[in-house]
């Protein structure tokens, strides 16, 4: 057994003796016990053993969960993931445990942190949709089996909630629609009763008035229903009601004629035409994909301010990528976020895309800001996530061109090809 000497203390007093000290030397020894003492040699067998030591603490919140003890199988998942950050089986582990107690909100968070981790595992999402259909978000719930079924389109259990979500979604649209149309209308609607609590009483029979036809006139429409003197005041609001809907249908109409003038009003029929080149400068595309547009069109059309006006033009202009381009350059690359809302189909995004490279680059026209403005999209990086090949190749032409013009540094435009998975 070999005995260490412990090195001699000096006396605080000992002037002597600390003229003779060697202060680097002793810091040196210092360092070599420390070097001698540490466990491991590497930061590497280090970051192994966490690693090995979050998956015991994940096992061992795996046996709580079968055990139906879940506060522990989360304790042991919480330490599992303070191990190792980067692992995303405990965090989608823990939100499973959460879901158990109906903690929706905190599950929610959990399986989103496991998505961000790897957004291809499928348990995830599986598990976020659970949280949401608990907290009756059922269009993002919709969203997230849609996702799976595009990882997994086999996946069975995926298949099954979406269905069951898609007949939530309609009940609460139906009632949300009854509720509405009996709170504005003065309607009422029936109650749905199971058997057990139905009234006893025999049916009758109600005898219902037919109303007269309603006639069309040429300029406008009008339209009445016969009067029942044994419902006083309810056949004026009926006909009030007929009116608005029939005044909606004529300025709807009117709003969509190609030549509409916004800023006038009405256009008179008799109208010359002389008169009605000078009605208004701006125009509303007709809501109809085999309308073509011409170039003089394009310039008269509103920018537009909303996600539906978006939409609506660019149905008419998606047949003519030329016509698509001289609309779309008008628009603020700032507004593209707020104009896309919760998110952009890869359909409109690779369009826009091609329409950068065959038009905006031999035109000189600069389209970096819009490719930053896209990324900043609600979830673009799930729509960017599915590009093929083709697609990817198509968004490499467009950052070889911004190294090539841009004044931007190449660590921007790395940083900017990597949002679009290339």
């Amino acid at each position: 057994m070999t005995i260490v000497k412990e090195p001699k203390k000096i006396s605080g007093y000992d002037y002597h003796s600390w003229d003779k000290f060697d202060v680097n030397k002793a810091i040196e020894e210092v360092d070599r016990e420390r070097e001698s003492s540490s466990e491991y040699e590497t930061d590497e067998e280090w970051n192994t053993e966490r690693k090995y030591l979050a998956e015991e603490e994940k096992e061992k919140g795996n046996e709580f969960f079968r055990r139906g003890e879940y506060n522990h199988a989360i304790e042991h998942y919480s330490r599992g993931q303070q191990l190792d950050p980067a692992n995303p089986f405990l965090p989608a582990n823990r939100a499973m445990a959460l879901i158990k107690q109906k903690k929706f909100a905190a599950a929610e968070v959990d399986a989103t942190t496991a998505i961000s981790l790897d957004p291809m595992y499928i348990k995830a999402y599986m598990r976020r949709a659970s949280a949401l259909v608990g907290l009756s978000k059922f269009e993002e719930a919709r969203t997230d089996y849609q996702r799976i079924l595009n990882l997994d389109p086999q996946n069975k259990l995926a298949k099954a909630e979406l269905e069951k979500t898609e007949k939530e979604l309609g009940s609460v649209s139906s009632h949300a629609e009854a509720k509405s149309f009996s709170q504005e209308s003065g309607v009422i609607i029936p109650l749905h009763k199971s058997s057990d609590c139905r009234s006893k009483k025999s049916l009758r029979r109600i005898v219902i008035k037919e109303v007269e036809n309603i006639s069309c006139g040429g300029a406008g429409v009008t339209g009445s229903f016969k009067q029942n003197k044994s419902v006083p005041g309810m056949i004026e609001k009926d006909n009030q009601m007929l009116q608005n809907f029939v005044s909606d249908s004529v300025s709807l109409k009117k709003a969509t004629a190609p030549e509409a003038a916004k800023k006038q009003g009405d256009v008179d029929s008799k109208q010359s035409n002389a008169e009605k080149k000078h009605s208004s400068s701006v125009v509303s595309l007709p809501m109809d994909a085999t309308f073509s547009p011409s170039l003089k069109d394009i310039s008269r059309i509103c920018v537009p301010q909303t996600s539906f006006q978006f939409l609506s033009d660019y149905k008419v202009l998606k047949q003519n990528k030329e016509a698509f381009f001289h609309y779309f350059k008008r628009i603020s690359p700032s507004t593209l976020p707020a104009l896309f809302g919760e998110m952009i189909d890869s359909a409109t995004l690779v369009y826009i895309l091609e329409v950068f490279n065959e038009f905006y680059i031999p035109a000189g026209e600069d389209f970096e800001e819009h490719l930053v403005s896209l990324t900043e999209v609600k979830r673009f990086e799930m729509t960017a996530l599915f590009f093929t090949k083709e697609e990817k190749q198509v968004v490499s032409n467009l950052m070889t061109h911004l190294r090539q013009t841009s004044l931007s540094s190449e660590k921007d435009i790395k940083n900017l090809a990597n949002r679009y998975g290339v």
